[in-house]
């Protein structure tokens, strides 16, 4: 039997052999321009890795990136607000509806503008220490409705790059996120087309990582 410990540094081990030939040059029509990684403090709010693979896509370029290591479900609003981006529209599947695989990830999509008029859109999931989908949290509570209004607002900025918690390594996530930035707004079939782009590398990822 694996140990839990065990299980999890076999996940970190899977994340840290991800490259640039772990997703396809050609996947559903995207064709790949690009591949970057970056490294930032351990208690970076962006996360202390993330591996992007650049696709050129029918709306333009799309940031394909696998962001860890975090200790829960990540919402990445509070950091693209404390980067200028203002949300629109924000919408989470948690996949509790009919018309879902088996092995599809729960999701939160923002739609967002800067006051220079450019249009963004991203879709975001994590996985556990064991490569399994996370669910977002529902917004419950009176504290999570107002922590979601704050996020709107202009205070949101002074923690977007401010250090965070060290992550326990015990309670791994990896998150996955899809981001592209425009002149305009994405029409229906263009973000339906994200979201199942979205589930697609999702699948990609969990079989490279946990190989």
């Amino acid at each position: 039997m694996i140990s839990q410990t065990e299980t999890y540094e076999s996940v970190d081990v899977g994340a840290e052999k991800l490259n640039e030939a772990s997703l396809p040059v050609v996947h559903n029509g995207w064709t790949r321009v690009r591949y970057s990684t970056t490294g930032r403090a351990a208690t970076n709010y962006w996360g202390e890795n993330s591996k992007t693979w650049t696709y050129e896509t029918p709306v333009g370029e799309a940031a394909v990136s696998f962001d860890y290591p975090f200790n829960q479900w990540h919402d990445l609003t509070i950091c693209y607000v404390g980067h200028g981006w203002k949300p629109v529209h924000q919408k989470t599947d948690y996949l509790d509806s009919d018309g879902h695989q088996p092995d599809d990830v729960p999701y939160r999509v923002l739609e967002m503008t800067k006051p220079s008029g450019e249009h963004s859109f991203v879709i975001f999931g994590v996985l556990d220490a064991k490569g399994d989908p996370l669910a977002p949290p529902k917004p419950e509570t009176l504290r999570d409705r107002l922590f979601a209004k704050v996020l709107h607002g202009p205070l949101i900025r002074m923690f977007a790059d401010q250090p965070v918690a060290p992550v326990d390594l015990d309670l791994n996530t990896y998150q996955i996120q899809i981001f592209t930035q425009n002149d305009r707004e994405l029409t229906e079939e263009d973000r339906i087309a994200m979201q199942q782009q979205f589930q697609s590398f999702a699948r990609l990822f969990r079989q490279r990582f946990q190989q």
